[in-house]
């Protein structure tokens, strides 16, 4: 079936939502098959028990146990202003480029501020990632799109869905200590939407982890 074809569902009506899609294509890696998924993902073999997780709210989770909120708030948003990776996000985003064109469209005075504790808080504790796959060393963080664009809000101080995705997998990493190098891939989208290059010009994706839903569905079969 093409990428872009549907089956007919209940009532004989198309399911053609993001999450339903998702979970059909990647249920077939539940249990062994993460391990599969994660070798093709890794590019070389992956050692054994791979877990596999979908629409994951890793920091919204790990904060449910946490007794003091107020104390959290401020040292994720300190992990944020003091890491090497985020610590001049707001110019890089701003800078960033296309043909020499603006990438992104111009920040707003809040987007990207590493001063607004609270703002960073909200964002990562409600971010969520379609698929997450653990390793013993690495933590694959996948979105996977359908018809939809990735998401972007300029009311929000992490504006852009695959970035806030990565500074927060980052940061739980870090919170929770234990080392793993945050490897982030993506489904149905290309290499031409804005946010995928920015995350290719950083360095923080490779081309190879641009992937399309055949690719999943080979790899399933």
């Amino acid at each position: 079936m093409a990428e872009d074809e549907c089956e007919p569902g209940i009532l004989g009506i198309c399911n053609r939502t993001e999450n339903w899609k998702t979970a059909r294509c990647f249920a077939p890696f539940f249990g062994q098959g993460a391990n599969r998924l994660a070798e093709r993902l890794n590019g070389e073999h992956v050692e054994s028990n791979v877990r596999l997780e979908l629409y994951w709210k890793g920091m919204r989770d790990f904060l449910k146990k946490q007794e003091d909120k107020e104390k959290w708030k401020f040292e994720i948003a300190d992990r944020f202003r003091n890491s090497e990776l985020f610590g001049n996000l707001q110019e890089s985003v701003s800078d960033f480029r296309v043909s020499g064109r603006s990438g992104f469209r111009k920040l707003q005075p809040g987007n990207y501020d590493t001063s607004d504790s609270e703002g960073i808080y909200r964002n990562l504790y409600n971010t969520e990632i379609d698929i997450v796959l653990e390793s013993r060393h690495t933590l694959f963080i996948g979105e996977a799109k359908g018809e939809m664009s990735l998401g972007a809000d300029g009311r929000l101080v992490l504006v852009h869905q695959l970035i806030r995705q990565y500074v927060m997998a980052n940061i739980l990493v870090d919170l929770t200590g234990k080392p793993k190098r945050v490897v982030p891939f993506v489904v149905g989208c290309n290499e031409r939407q804005y946010q995928v290059q920015f995350m290719l010009k950083q360095g923080w994706m490779e081309e190879r982890h641009i992937l399309k839903w055949d690719d999943i569905a080979r790899w399933a079969s």
